[in-house]
């Protein structure tokens, strides 16, 4: 994934051949990207908790393709659905979106909440519902 800005101040996003990442770099970036030219107001990113531990040991951003599920007490529930490797498209079939998880760490505990992507809006309406502009299936993080 590469963005820059190119002549007259246009900007340039080069997303990766492969299908996973694709898909994952168009829902990260990109679409918050084009709902922010479109004036959607910035929104609060909603979050999931862990449903078990997870290890990733390269010090790279992970974004981890997750099942959700809604727990007794009302908390959302990830559990991981990693793919084998980022040419495993049909593998996304069984996630309803992904986790961020930051390089800083390789330890995730079960119960730690981190933002949440989703490939489609929260049935559910309420936070995690459709993007302003309808473009992204998440809410923009607020920095």
């Amino acid at each position: 994934f590469w963005f820059g800005m190119g002549p007259g101040g246009r900007a340039v996003f080069a997303l990766p051949g492969n299908p996973v990442s694709t898909l994952i770099g168009a829902y990260r970036y990109l679409l918050p990207y084009l709902e922010l030219l479109l004036g959607a107001p910035p929104a609060v990113r909603e979050r999931a908790f862990l449903a078990e531990e997870y290890r990733f040991e390269p010090s790279l951003t992970l974004f981890l393709p997750v099942r959700l599920e809604q727990s007794g007490d009302g908390r959302l529930l990830a559990h991981p659905r990693p793919v084998h490797g980022s040419g495993d498209f049909a593998r996304l079939t069984a996630s309803d979106g992904f986790l961020e998880l930051p390089e800083a760490q390789s330890l995730f505990p079960s119960g730690s909440a981190w933002p949440l992507y989703r490939w489609a809006p929260d049935p559910r309406g309420g936070q995690g519902a459709a993007s302003p502009s309808g473009l992204a299936g998440g809410r923009r993080e607020v920095d």
